[in-house]
């Protein structure tokens, strides 16, 4: 019922047993860690936890709440339930070990060391070093010294932040997430000191959709690889960025977003599709930091394509004899210019005139948005082009030895 209530020592759920409360607002049990230090309440399977806050006390050394613990025997088991549930005051407020199917809707983590600790193990023959299926809805994260921390020993599927606040946890960063895919945050607010990583990720598979990030140090991809998707992800200082160091491989596609200009995309694969970083915005841009050129003019291969963008246009037109002639004039690209490329090619690929020089050049507006190309014939004679498959290639680099 309503009240408060003092506990010191641990209690189990077994298989279907549920404990509930009259609100997190109403009932309140506090946590003696004077001279325990263990795990207050562990649930095994189809086991419920509602209505109610858990309040470490006298230090920070217990663990509200672990879903399963090997030395009781449960074995790799799920369907665990906590819904309007409050942690504070704990080493781990939340700990999940070996589980699948955990749903953790409503509620406030705040003041732990660690606010929700995902680090299943693999140490005796009911541990499997993994979880799957944990979702967290409409939780506030805030100033623990670690927010989430996930680093479980196998690859862990399906793990979903959403609509939740994580704001203040001052440690050296925000979230730590390992091995984890897919991992998704959706409609998630993130607030934090300018220079703690809101997100630090190594070896996920990650989708971001329509977060926002307010002075925070934005997202670090990890020396593990990454895959990074992102769709309306919203920053709104330098620091809200994305920071991917190349030192794995590192897959990042963002969409209609918009990054701190702090943001350092030195990684194998970038696409950017309506965003903004800082104030540049990229309509449609590619980087492969895997593609070379060889064979430059001292005979070492010194030359990186860093950049690529393949434009195709069907094009019709009569070029005179001796005279050039606009293909395409004032071409909207994706900041082509702007992002120094240094060498475009175009090209008729259903049509063989050996007469035909194609040229591309920045647009007439002198706008870095905006390309041309024109088509100069060099014979006798006039040229005509009829539905004729125009390619533009650009990009740029280091070396550029073409």
């Amino acid at each position: 019922p309503e009240g408060t209530f003092l506990i010191n020592g641990a209690l189990q759920l077994q298989d279907g047993q549920e404990v509930f409360g009259a609100g997190s607002k109403q009932t309140f049990i506090n946590c003696d860690q004077t001279s325990f230090s263990g795990i207050f309440f562990s649930m095994g399977g189809h086991t419920s936890i509602s209505a109610l806050a858990l309040i470490g006390i006298n230090g920070t050394s217990g663990t509200g709440i672990k879903c399963w613990d090997s030395a009781n025997q449960y074995g790799f088991t799920g369907y665990i339930t906590l819904n309007d549930i409050n942690l504070s005051g704990f080493f781990h407020g939340l700990f999940v070990n070996n589980i699948f199917l955990l749903d953790y809707q409503i509620g406030l983590i705040e003041n732990n060391i660690r606010g929700i600790s995902i680090n299943p193990a693999y140490s005796v023959s009911e541990d499997s070093g993994y979880v799957t299926t944990l979702t967290f809805y409409k939780l506030d994260i805030i100033s623990n010294e670690y927010g989430i921390d996930a680093n479980p020993t196998i690859v862990s599927k399906n793990i979903m932040f959403r609509d939740c606040a994580i704001e203040l946890n001052s440690v050296d960063r925000q979230a730590y997430l390992q091995n984890c895919d897919p991992l998704t945050f959706d409609n998630c607010y993130l607030e934090e000191s300018s220079t703690i990583p809101a997100l630090l990720l190594v070896s996920c598979n990650t989708f971001i959709q329509q977060c926002y990030f307010n002075g925070t140090g934005g997202i670090n991809l990890g020396s593990g690889s990454n895959n990074l998707r992102a769709n309306e992800f919203y920053g709104t200082s330098t620091t809200d960025s994305i920071n991917g160091t190349g030192t794995s491989i590192q897959d990042v596609h963002i969409y209609n977003s918009q990054l701190g200009s702090n943001t350092v995309l030195n990684i194998q694969k970038v696409h950017l599709y309506y965003t903004r970083i800082g104030a540049t915005l990229y309509r449609n841009l590619y980087k492969n930091l895997g593609l070379t050129l060889t064979g430059d003019n001292v005979g070492v291969n010194t030359t990186v394509i860093t950049e690529g963008i393949a434009y195709t246009k069907t094009v019709s037109a009569t070029i005179n004899a001796n005279t050039s002639t606009a293909l395409i004039t004032d071409q909207g690209a994706s900041n082509i210019w702007a992002n120094n490329f240094t060498t475009a090619i175009a090209s008729i690929s259903n049509a063989y005139n050996p007469g035909l020089i194609l040229t591309v050049t920045p647009a007439t507006t002198a706008s870095t948005d905006f390309f041309c190309v024109i088509a100069t014939n060099t014979t006798a004679s006039n040229i005509t082009l009829t539905n004729a498959a125009l390619k533009v290639l650009f990009f740029g680099g280091t070396g550029m030895a073409i």
